[in-house]
């Protein structure tokens, strides 16, 4: 369980990325007044292309904060992985404007499904959808979280303290 609290942390830390990069509070507690580090521990695992198998793929590179927070490739239509020989299905779409997009949901004064991630739903939140780049064999192709949660804890100190005391 301890584990599985652990990646989640990680991958919601990857999300304030956004915020650590423009100097945009994301938080509650940014926005207290309260110092909270997150941000910048997001925008470290952003941009780390070590956190892929193999070694190579951050989130940056078909999220790239100089094209917009997407995929600065323009040579296919869909974004490529960590294997050159693997590619996924689409283009990796811009993340600017994630932090505000609401969980997914139907909105009936609008008639209408909003918010969300992906056209058919399938994640909610933005937790939920940081998390599947790192396990997709397309993207980061990492075989599972407990790896991912072992490798953090050979890294940094930074990375050692966030994993050792789960936050």
């Amino acid at each position: 369980m301890l584990r599985v609290v652990i990646i989640i942390m990680v991958c919601f830390g990857a999300t304030l990325a956004f915020g650590a990069y423009t100097g945009m509070r994301t938080s509650n507690a940014a926005v207290s007044g309260v110092m909270d580090d997150r941000p910048l521990l997001g925008r470290k695992l952003f941009f780390d292309a070590s956190l892929s198998e193999p070694t190579g793929q951050a989130c940056a590179s078909c999220h790239l904060p100089t094209a917009g927070f997407a995929d600065p490739d323009a040579e296919i239509p869909v974004s490529r992985g960590v294997n050159p020989l693997h590619v996924g299905k689409r283009n990796a779409p811009t993340i600017a404007y994630a932090a505000f997009s609401p969980p997914f949901h139907f909105d009936p004064n609008e008639k209408l499904y909003i918010g969300g991630f992906f056209h058919d739903g399938r994640t909610h939140t933005l937790e939920e959808q940081a998390k599947g780049p790192f396990l997709n064999p397309q993207e980061m192709a990492n075989p599972d979280a407990a790896d991912i949660v072992a490798f953090l804890r050979t890294l940094s100190d930074g990375y050692r303290m966030r994993v050792a005391d789960g936050r």
